[in-house]
């Protein structure tokens, strides 16, 4: 996937079992994938592109969605 995101932000949301690799390029910015699980399995999201004063966050699935009613 390729982001050019500037001065804003985006998020990506991605299903259990994906891996992420960041190639982001964050200029003033950031892309961040520490809300993912990390897997060794499965599909392969590749992050290319350019975060320019504006931010990407990658998140998996919530925990609270998986666990109601604990």
């Amino acid at each position: 996937m390729t982001c050019f995101i500037a001065f804003g932000g985006a998020e990506i949301k991605v299903p259990e079992g994906v891996r992420v690799i960041n190639h982001i390029v964050p200029l003033f910015g950031g892309a961040g994938t520490d809300r993912v699980r990390p897997s060794r399995t499965g599909p392969v999201l590749v992050l290319r592109g350019v975060a320019l004063f504006g931010g990407i966050g990658v998140t998996g699935p919530d925990a609270r969605d998986q666990h109601h009613g604990d």
